[in-house]
């Protein structure tokens, strides 16, 4: 009867789909079998008690709110390798995205985090994350008419993985630019360009300056998400499969320090006092059976 944040096992064997209201997002793997058929994911649903958390995530992706700038972000993202040592994208970083389907799964992200109304201005940062694709040659000069927009050049931009963004990308009209202005650095007056780049909840793409402070998105490719939210175990199970995913099930020691990393990473690393404070703890899918008199019998059982 007690009230705990609740644990969710979502990936599958061909991936998941991520819906936001009647668009279906494909968002599947290949590599990571759990289950045997694919998850439906109800990104509107979610919304509704993720967008009180300051960390939301899906299978491939994790999304937080605090503002940083793009070093910082890049800096908060890499502090999580040693409770990500589970993720199947390599180094973990901020979000690359190789493909439309990556792109919409961003987009969802910033959705389910901040809600499905656009909010502010159109730059307002609540519309907007970090993702791991910066400009590493010919940034460092006003760039000509005809090196803009519709004439930029993949060669000059990269992702984490050294890979240039030449086969798939979804610049906002106009972008990228580069455009320019001085900031203090060091106190110093100096000149500096747009050079990397924040997607917007439409998964457009925008080159912006690394100062700018925003939301950001790390590889994950995990397992499990944590929702914050103080639940009883029955309403645990009702929010998973109103979502299209269901309670965490976890078979193995590996499984488990997973597990950990996911709630260390949407819940804080800091134990909260006393030690048995329900901030410290989430459900998972295990009960006890029950006798006929509603009694325990000491076997416990995963939900399924």
């Amino acid at each position: 009867s007690e009230m705990l944040p609740l644990l969710l096992l979502i990936t599958t064997l061909f991936g998941y789909h991520l819906t936001m209201g009647t668009e279906e997002i494909d968002v599947g793997y290949n590599n990571m079998p759990i289950l045997s058929n694919p998850t439906y994911l109800d990104a509107r649903k979610m919304s509704r008690i993720l967008t009180q958390q300051n960390v939301v995530a899906t299978c491939r992706y994790m999304l937080f709110k605090a503002y940083k700038s793009f070093y910082e972000a890049e800096s908060a993202c890499a502090h999580m390798k040693d409770n990500w040592h589970f993720t199947t994208r390599g180094e973990v970083t901020l979000a690359d995205v190789y493909s439309e389907e990556e792109n919409k799964d961003i987009a969802a992200l910033i959705h389910i985090a901040f809600g499905f109304h656009h909010l502010g201005g159109k730059y307002d940062r609540r519309n907007w994350a970090w993702v791991n694709l910066r400009k590493t040659s010919n940034n460092d000069r006003r760039l000509t008419d005809d090196e803009k927009a519709d004439n930029w050049n993949p060669a000059d931009w990269v992702w984490g993985n050294g890979s240039s963004p030449a086969s798939w990308s979804n610049w906002m009209h106009r972008m990228p630019d580069q455009a320019t202005k001085r900031e203090i650095i060091n106190g110093k007056r100096v000149r500096v360009y747009q050079n990397f780049v924040m997607v917007n909840r439409r998964g457009l793409w925008d080159d912006t300056y690394q100062s700018m402070r925003g939301p950001y998105v790390c590889n994950y490719c995990g397992k499990y998400i944590v929702i914050s939210a103080h639940v009883r175990w029955s309403k645990a199970e009702e929010h998973c499969q109103t979502y299209g995913l269901t309670l965490a099930i976890v078979n193995s020691s590996a499984e488990n320090a997973e597990l950990m990393g996911a709630m260390n990473a949407t819940l804080g690393e800091d134990f909260a006092s006393p030690r048995f404070n329900n901030s410290n703890w989430v459900w998972i899918g295990v009960k006890e059976v029950m006798d006929e008199e509603g009694l325990g019998t000491g076997t416990w059982v995963h939900h399924d």
